[in-house]
């Protein structure tokens, strides 16, 4: 319910809610992560996780994430997601429509225009 709200201001409380919970764990790092990108992306700031794309027919590419695609994929396997390579591979199976880049957008607001 969090991940998907249309109100940013939700997600921030969600954020706050959610970190301690992470320690004891009854909250999933995965989940917290996506949140947090998504947060992150509302607020003009880079992502950590790399969970955010915005499609511009026929071009899926992620928002602006935070340092390389190396670091990046570090982060990305600490909390046992796949390397954005392999994420992205899977995707362009699923989508073979879209054509698939990991080299970032420079600017994701048509992603967060509501």
């Amino acid at each position: 319910m969090l991940q998907h709200s249309p109100d940013p201001a939700f997600q921030e409380r969600g954020l706050v809610l959610l970190a301690p919970l992470l320690e004891t764990g009854e909250a999933s790092r995965k989940d917290y992560a996506l949140l947090l990108d998504r947060v992150r992306t509302h607020q003009g700031r880079p992502q950590l996780y790399g969970s955010q794309f915005l499609i511009t027919p026929p071009d899926m590419r992620p928002c602006p994430f935070e340092g390389t695609l190396a670091d990046l994929n570090q982060r990305r396997i600490e909390i046992s997601l796949d390397p954005m390579e392999e994420y992205a591979a899977g995707m362009a199976s699923r989508y073979p429509e879209l054509r698939w880049s990991l080299d970032p957008w420079p600017d994701c607001s048509p992603l967060i225009a509501h």
